[in-house]
């Protein structure tokens, strides 16, 4: 008897973009006797950085990516969005959420970016379903650099069961925007001070926690708390640091997870370098325990070696402690840029004297003890294997690594450039938590924190360069590190108990990445490159058509236009923030290659040239709308210019090994040209 197969594999092939009217448990898709099975779309959850208040970074209930079916995963759809990038800072970590929209179920990838942009796109099949942009009322206060980039820099954060999400704009504002059509439910609520440079958001039992760092336009380090709700919207904040000198108060709050949310509401933090003096509440290179809502002190671990730790400026900042349960107690686990992990015990962080945790780990990673391209960034993942009961936790390890790792028992070749490590959580003769080398992975290209589901370890390489100074002299920092040449991100999948590669992206991700992460929904892998395009990799039980395997298998690119003319200005209603629904988002005028010039020109040059083609005095850029500028420039040395760039350090970089000559000459004549044609 025949059999509609491909009817069949129709009806059970249902991806999280995907409307459902019914709520089917669960049906089989056949192909090459391989079995699929379908989970209901309302699994697909990634609300927050790390996917929850811990930053865990693990799925728990994702057990549709697992290692036999990972094999299958492959590039589904790819969608550029108009954020222009400000140094360093683009896209931010992608979140994902299921809500009922229109009467039906409706999955989408929730992306805010540096522009003060946000994007909702249909999960399955990457198309915009509305775009917001949050407008700043107070003006730059000078060139965005990467330490201080000027910009919204916060991933955001969800709240499914209302149906909204909270995010901040570049001036500390925070916005909530319904997730339905990306509206503002509110006016914007002061928060943080204006271009500080803020972190994750984080949300528990209906307040909202962030922090800043780096003591951006002379505001101290320290975590913000706010109920959105309440009437008045008060703030609440603990400083860090007290004392300044030259500008500088350090003891910045960077992991890019922001705070960490724990047991009873209680908030963590880890701060970087800067004096250490309780007496006069300063608190440089300290794991922190706030209370909630109130953030008054309530604990602290302070590493032995904290005057070391400062002087060679290797923060332990640099990544968000990251909280699990093991044998009853919550710990914590977080390293810094001397390449070690430290294990707390949140009841009690650093005993009776704050200066002694349960475990301390060897030097695994910079052995030379650097500040820059080597050590533990980013945040620490955990899995509990449910079948063995073992607790892992992936350390994501910048460089080559130290003496110390080649204990490791399994290890996949040399790794120069970066890897993950993977440690089993065991208890000592004492019954105290250890950390019990398992395996070390593949040379990964500056890796980021990774995404675990069920036994399965996504790892991101993000191909960035992330050299700081010039020839190592602290003094001579690099401004335009953006500019560097950069290598492409790609995405892996690690067997989660053995390190093994069970699958590679290869080549199909074109851009790298910073400071930015993984999400993981559905069958569905989720990731932003500093240029501005979101890739979904999705599993598929059927093979690439002829049209798509002769491409290389890739999909097309789809390129959202802003939205058109100025921004817009702030209205006297609740709507601080203009949005875009699909059906409403308009064409810009010109041929098809100017249409694509606009977008690009946001996303590669703005960042020196202005989104205005105004430039930037400070660093020397031209104002591409003076008369007597255009006057004076042929189009042959426009494309030279951008082809070739030109020369010296900080100056203007090369884009013809990246673009084409038509867009290239697209940029010229379009873009350049059109801003000296604007009255």
């Amino acid at each position: 008897m025949a059999f509609a197969w491909n009817n069949f594999i129709s009806l059970c092939q249902v991806s999280e973009g995907d409307a459902l009217k019914s709520k089917p448990l669960f049906c089989l898709a056949a192909s090459a006797a391989i079995f699929t099975l379908c989970i209901p779309a309302v699994f697909a959850q990634w609300p927050t950085y790390g996917h929850d208040p811990q930053r865990s970074g693990w799925a728990k209930n994702n057990h549709v990516l697992t290692p036999s079916s990972v094999t299958r995963l492959r590039l589904v759809w790819r969608t550029r969005l108009p954020n222009p990038p400000r140094s360093l800072s683009g896209l931010m970590s992608p979140l994902v959420t299921t809500i009922e929209r229109q009467g039906r179920r409706q999955t989408m990838v929730i992306a805010s970016g540096s522009s003060n942009r946000v994007f909702a796109l249909d999960a399955g099949t990457g198309r915009l379903l509305w775009q917001s942009y949050l407008h700043v009322t107070a003006p730059m206060p000078g060139a965005p650099m990467w330490l201080c980039p000027n910009s919204a820099n916060d991933t955001p954060v969800l709240d499914p069961a209302r149906q909204r999400m909270f995010v901040i704009a570049a001036d500390g504002r925070l916005f909530t925007l319904s997730l339905l059509n990306g509206r503002p439910l509110q006016p914007p609520l002061r928060f943080v001070p204006p271009y500080a440079k803020m972190w994750s958001l984080n949300y528990s039992q209906g307040w909202l926690y962030t922090s800043v760092s780096q003591d951006c336009n002379q505001h101290r380090s320290g975590v913000y708390a706010m109920d959105p709700d309440q009437p008045g919207h008060p703030v609440t904040t603990f400083w860090s640091s007290q004392a300044c000198a030259n500008g500088f108060c350090g003891a910045g709050i960077w992991g890019r997870g922001g705070v960490t949310i724990g047991r009873h509401g209680a908030i963590y933090a880890t701060t970087g370098d800067a004096p250490f003096n309780p007496a006069g509440n300063e608190f440089g290179d300290t794991f922190l325990r706030l209370k909630p809502q109130r953030l008054a002190l309530s604990n602290y671990f302070t590493p032995p070696d904290w005057r070391y730790i400062t002087r060679r400026d290797l923060d332990i900042a640099t990544t968000s402690p990251m909280l699990f349960s093991w044998h009853g107690m919550q710990l914590s686990a977080f390293g810094g840029k001397q390449g070690l992990i430290d294990l707390v015990n949140t009841a009690a962080p650093g005993g009776p004297g704050h200066h002694r945790d349960l475990y301390t780990s060897p030097v695994y990673s910079n052995a030379i003890q650097t500040f820059q391209q080597r050590g533990i960034w980013g945040e620490l993942s955990v899995w509990k294997d449910a079948h063995s009961g073992a607790t892992y936790i992936y350390v994501p390890a910048w460089g080559p690594l130290a003496p110390a790792a080649a204990g490791f028992p399994r290890s996949y070749g040399q790794a120069p450039d970066g890897s993950i490590l993977a440690l089993r959580v065991v208890a000592s003769a004492p019954g105290k938590p250890v950390l019990q080398p398992a395996w070390r992975s593949r040379d990964l290209a500056v890796p980021e924190p990774v995404a675990v589901a069920d036994g399965v370890v996504f790892a991101l390489a993000t191909g960035e360069n992330t050299e700081q100074v010039h020839g190592g002299d602290i003094h001579r920092i690099i401004v335009h590190r953006s500019a560097r040449p950069h290598g492409h991100a790609t995405l892996y999948a690690l067997d989660a108990r053995s390190g093994r590669t069970l699958w590679s992206s290869g080549h199909a991700i074109r851009g790298w990445m910073h400071f930015t992460g993984l999400a993981i929904a559905g069958d569905k892998v989720f990731l932003a490159t500093h240029a501005g395009t979101v890739y979904a990799f999705g599993l598929h039980s059927l093979p690439l058509n002829p049209a798509r395997a002769a491409s290389g298998g890739l999909p097309p690119l789809q390129v959202v236009a802003p939205l058109p003319g100025a921004a817009p200005a702030v209205s006297k209603t609740k709507a601080s923030a203009a949005y875009t629904p699909v059906h409403a988002a308009s064409s810009i005028s010109g041929s098809p290659a100017c249409r694509a010039a606009q977008p690009l020109f946001q996303a590669e040059c703005s960042m020196c040239h202005g989104a205005n083609g105004k430039g930037f005095s400070s660093i020397g850029t031209p104002d591409f709308t003076s008369a007597a500028w255009q006057k004076t420039h042929t189009d042959a040395q426009l494309k030279a210019a951008i082809t070739h760039g030109l020369g010296g350090a900080g100056h203007m970089p090369a884009y013809g090994h990246q673009l084409s000559a038509a867009q290239i000459d697209a940029l010229a004549r379009c873009v350049i040209r059109g801003f000296g044609a604007k009255p």
